[in-house]
């Protein structure tokens, strides 16, 4: 299970990446982004055939801050971690899911047992293949392809899907400390949809759920053909209502929009010296994928900071139209945000799917 591309040691040099089989098409690009940036804090991962299975492949982003040790821990280790709690889902064991949230927890011990404490950083991890009686598995005809994401901080999965979300989608399933946080809450309604800090309608619902609701779906048409921007994350920021009031239940506050006057995300790997307050609870989601779904973008907010979901989700649609693949969509979308002036670094992952 070595990674086909995996930037776990930060490094100034932007980096491209193509790969292709019968299942994916996939397109890495990064920038450092020297006009605003110094040094690469983010780092990423690509591996196909995930767990030795066909038609399985792991994708993430990871957005460091205040260095790149948490970054650089993250894309060495997590994949692994996953790993071997997917190993246990037989036997009544976990779901997959629920192996992506204690995935993450397992990955702020490790944090902490490396002695990396005040280094932190966003996660977007998307892990996609065939999945029979709840387990991933390698492919067969006939069986249901799932994608399964899950996220902390402000890095951010946006799926491009034709027509309306699959009604036999699955999205809100929060891990432990997110359901309680929010069943706190009495005001907060178990379906109710808040925007996030850019205006984008997204799901807060705190157990499962059956179906990703509409409004999670911004629509723009491209080349007269209805398609969809679907939010599959969940932007965990200081603006961000329902964690304001998680943070203050947890003895925080939030000044200027950021966790005790420091930082601007409210949930990640590592700032283990804010632990109590900036979770790595992560959110996930669990989307059933058919002839529809045509591809997912991954990227830190170096991207998401100056493009829309349904901007990038327009970008992609226009490059695949013109028979461009997924590095040129990737590199598109990064050119996109050097152009619109992010001043962040940028690491931008495109998989297109194959039916």
């Amino acid at each position: 299970m070595k990674p086909i591309s995996s930037k776990s040691n930060a490094t100034n040099s932007g980096e491209i990446l193509s790969f292709s089989d019968n299942f994916v098409d996939i397109g890495v690009s990064t920038d450092c982004n020297k006009r605003f940036r110094k040094s690469m804090e983010d780092a990423h991962v690509v591996i196909s055939d995930y767990l030795g299975l066909s038609g399985c492949c792991y994708l993430a982003v990871f957005d460091g801050h205040a260095g790149a040790q948490s970054s650089r821990a993250c894309a060495a280790h997590l994949h692994v971690i996953l790993a071997n709690l997917l190993k246990d889902t037989t036997g009544g064991g976990i779901n997959i899911q629920e192996a992506l949230a204690k995935s993450f927890e397992k990955m702020d011990e490790l944090l902490k047992e490396m002695k990396i404490n005040h280094s932190g950083s966003t996660a977007v991890v998307a892990v996609c293949g065939y999945v029979q009686d709840g387990r991933l598995c390698n492919y067969k005809r006939g069986l249901e392809r799932h994608l399964f994401v899950a996220n902390v901080g402000d890095s951010r999965a946006v799926g491009s899907v034709s027509g309306t979300p699959s009604s036999n989608n699955r999205a809100g399933i929060d891990s432990q400390t997110h359901a309680e946080s929010c069943a706190d809450e009495s005001s907060n309604n178990a379906t109710e949809i808040n925007p996030d800090a850019h205006g984008n309608a997204c799901s807060n619902e705190p157990a499962h759920t059956e179906n990703i609701p509409e409004e999670t779906a911004s629509v723009r048409t491209v080349a007269d053909t209805q398609w969809i921007a679907q939010r599959l994350s969940y932007d965990h920021k200081g603006t961000d209502e329902n964690e304001k009031k998680r943070v203050a239940n947890a003895g925080g506050i939030i000044m200027n929009n950021r966790v005790n006057g420091m930082l601007a995300v409210t949930r990640s790997l590592g700032d283990l010296f804010m632990k109590e307050y900036v979770v790595g609870s992560p959110y996930t989601t669990d989307t059933t994928l058919t002839p529809n779904h045509h591809a997912v973008i991954l990227a830190s907010d170096g991207l998401w900071d100056v493009c829309t979901d349904e901007n990038a989700v327009e970008l992609v649609r226009s490059a695949t139209s013109n028979k461009q693949n997924a590095l040129e969509c990737s590199t598109e979308l990064l050119t996109h945000a050097i152009q619109e002036l992010s001043a962040d670094n940028l690491t931008v992952i495109v998989c297109l799917f194959k039916h």
